[in-house]
């Protein structure tokens, strides 16, 4: 084995670690147990039946488990819009929207329960940064982290035809038109791939859940009230001091909350 096949073969041997390791570590994604089948069609039944508040808590019964399913979020977030709790309803439909974030009924829900939200917030990312990103609204975090890496693995497949005895494939330019496009995808999706793992880990947003709150300049009941929040409000959690969050809402809007007040998306 000459030195490049073998500089080929440890690097394809690493990205088929990866994959390995990303699909084993996948495990509570799917994991549903048989009573949380019953739980789930029970919560289906109370729903049709417009017992909205019993459902909610089935649903939340199963959520607390440790499932993350698309679909089950999606009807925490309508359970809890029938029954006036606007906070968690956009909390719930935000946490779905990670994990099936081109659902349109999904999309068109948010969207309506955030038209009632009081708090009008600022546009956090220009228009035109939407536009070029416009991918990160079409696929999940996991979809978008295999997408890299099999756009990766098509890359090096690819380069391997080089170390062929068939001259063709290495001037064909059908070949040659693959390799910048898999190598293309692949630096695209995986810088998205990794700014979604800083952003998980080091930026982390949360949703006012009463009506109202009052954000206040330090970290007791009696610190000066800087605004009020209403439910539902989008917010930047920037950092944790004992009970209460620091948020960020807008330029001029800082200030301390109690834990209690926000849920973490």
């Amino acid at each position: 084995m000459n030195r490049k096949t073998g500089i080929f073969f440890k690097s394809f041997f690493y990205v088929l670690m990866i994959v390995v390791f990303i699909y084993f570590s996948d495990q509570d994604s799917l994991a549903q147990t048989s009573e949380n089948s019953r739980t789930f069609l029970n919560a289906i039944r109370l729903y049709r039946e417009g017992q909205f508040k019993p459902a909610a808590d089935e649903f939340l019964k199963i959520a607390q488990t440790g499932v993350r399913n698309g679909k089950l979020f999606y009807n925490l977030g309508n359970t809890y819009l029938k029954i006036g709790k606007l906070g968690h309803s956009i909390l719930w439909y935000e946490r779905a929207l990670k994990l099936i974030p081109n659902d349109p009924d999904l999309k068109f829900n948010l969207n309506f329960a955030r038209t009632l939200v009081k708090d009008k917030r600022e546009e956090q990312r220009p228009p035109l940064l939407n536009v070029l990103f416009f991918w990160q609204d079409l696929f999940s975090e996991k979809s978008i982290q295999w997408i890299a890496i099999i756009s990766n693995m098509v890359f090096w497949l690819i380069l391997a035809s080089y170390l062929s005895p068939i001259p063709s494939l290495k001037t064909a330019t059908s070949v040659k038109v693959f390799k910048y496009l898999s190598l293309a995808i692949a630096l695209v999706f995986s810088l998205t791939a990794f700014y979604q793992y800083f952003a998980k880990r080091y930026i982390n947003y949360g949703i006012i859940l009463p009506e109202k709150v009052s954000v206040r300049s330090g970290l007791t009941e009696t610190a000066t009230e800087l605004f009020l929040l209403h439910s539902g409000t989008k917010v930047k959690i920037e950092r944790q001091d004992r009970d209460y969050y620091r948020i960020y809402f807008s330029r001029d809007k800082i200030g301390w909350l109690k834990k209690t007040h926000a849920a973490m998306i």
